[in-house]
């Protein structure tokens, strides 16, 4: 099968109307059809918030990628675009992850990208550009712009990729994720003066970083550089992770001239079972926003294996705050400003399937809902948030957070397939739920004070 923009946008339109919305989400960004992973090419431009994503439109499974293409005025509300990028060389099975960053002199916006190739045994993968003049049509370059003779030594290109640019200064960054033939995670720095010519800088290394890294992600928030990122196989048990795999960031301090760096602090972007491939952007009014796949790899048969018309879901955009050195995170205040329809909770009520709570939370507090053995309930125990989940459609599991307190403030999101708790914004829970009715039960609300409930 030839892989063209123009068949995906074909297919899209023809096969809008297949398949069951039932768990499509109403205020998270999704795809309109088919399979999506990492959020690409997070940025804001020319007025509008722009969303790229690892996209297979044919089916609820992953397969070739493309770069699937949104946009936004408020991060809530999207208005779906032509694909941007395609598997369409003839040395390319797959467009995989990467970033953007804006020339504001010429205003073009540029993608980065992983050509990924694999075929009779033969993986390599290779750092590619596509610029655009209006955000829209986006024209590849025909050379790589970071390719294996950029590798260091020691490095494989079968595991080389995520390419992420930055600007610091008058000069270009990227990050990218990258394996040691010993199989060790790394990240790669490059820089470029005009994102034609790259060369090699130094390499980040860390104890963390299990055996890839991945969707690497530099930023500057508030005075500190910070490092967000995923995982595979990682060994440390006191980071959250979900079977070896974790969504971490590190505050640091970079020394681009020395090609020097210090680790001041490492930590979980996420302490529930669903959540990867976070990545950023700076809005027009300095907030920095982040966006991840809330999912986790081979947790999604439910999706897959019941005909919907649409496999994967976005994170809420969080607004991320470092605060004495560690990150906090707070959902837009465009997403709260669209519940209006207010309800109460109360035991034995019922609550929409989108759903804002916003409580408070202490010891003995205890609040449940779901639908007959199916159930999400929240608790503190022993000064510690504890989310349990039971769904025979998804995953039966435990998570507790790391911050503890005698009183905690508690938000809560429910949106069809997801759920998002806030707690003091410092433990974040990220959680599909695929819990079959129209509307939740309130089976327990014990000790718990409401401040608000509303849906949309």
């Amino acid at each position: 099968m030839d892989y063209l923009k123009e068949s995906a946008d074909r297919y899209i339109r023809q096969n809008l109307n297949k398949g069951s919305k039932d768990y499509k989400p109403r205020y998270h960004f999704s795809a309109q059809v088919g399979w999506i992973n990492d959020p690409n090419g997070l940025v804001y431009y020319d007025g509008y918030f722009h969303i790229f994503y690892q996209y297979y439109p044919y089916g609820l499974e992953w397969g070739p990628m493309h770069w699937g293409h949104a946009r936004s005025k408020n991060l809530v509300d999207f208005e779906y675009l032509p694909v941007a990028l395609a598997p369409d060389a003839p040395d390319e099975s797959g467009c995989f992850s990467g970033g953007a960053v804006i020339d504001k002199e010429k205003n073009l916006l540029h993608l980065l990208y992983t050509r990924h190739y694999e075929r009779e045994n033969v993986i390599r993968q290779t750092q590619y550009h596509a610029y655009s003049s209006d955000g829209v049509r986006f024209t590849k370059t025909e050379r790589a712009a970071i390719g294996e003779e950029l590798l260091p030594e020691g490095f494989t290109s079968c595991s080389f990729r995520d390419p992420n640019p930055v600007v610091i200064g008058d000069t270009y960054y990227v990050v990218v994720g990258a394996q040691t033939k010993e199989r060790a995670g790394a990240v790669l720095v490059y820089s470029s003066r005009d994102m034609s010519e790259f060369k090699y800088e130094f390499t980040i290394e860390n104890e963390n970083f299990g055996e890839m890294v991945e969707c690497p992600d530099l930023f500057r928030l508030n005075g500190e550089m910070v490092l967000t990122f995923s995982v595979v196989a990682l060994k440390n048990q006191d980071l959250t992770n979900i079977d070896g795999k974790a969504s971490l960031y590190a505050v640091m301090n970079v020394d681009f001239e020395k090609k020097a760096y210090e680790f001041l602090h490492i930590d979980s972007l996420d302490e529930g079972t669903d959540f990867y491939a976070p990545q950023t952007l700076e809005d027009g009014n300095g907030r920095r926003i982040m966006l991840a796949w809330l999912d986790m790899w081979n947790n999604n048969s439910f999706s897959k294996n019941n005909r919907l018309v649409s496999n994967g879901v976005y994170t809420l955009p969080r607004d991320l705050v470092l605060e004495n050195g560690r990150l906090l995170q707070y959902p837009i205040r465009e997403v709260k400003d669209i519940f209006r329809n207010r309800f109460t909770v109360a035991e034995g009520g019922e609550m929409s399937k989108t759903a804002y709570i916003e409580a408070e939370m202490n010891g003995g507090s205890l609040f449940t809902f779901g639908c007959g053995d199916d159930y999400i309930s929240l608790k503190i125990e022993n000064g510690r948030f504890t989310l349990e989940q039971r769904q025979k459609n998804h995953i039966t599991a435990v998570r507790k957070g790391k911050y503890r307190s005698d009183t905690f403030h508690v938000e809560i999101f429910t949106d069809r397939c997801s759920l998002e708790v806030f707690v003091d914004n410092r433990d974040v829970f990220s959680a599909q739920v695929f819990i079959e009715c129209e509307r939740y039960k309130i089976m327990r609300s014990e000790k718990i004070k409401i401040l608000r409930a509303a849906s949309v």
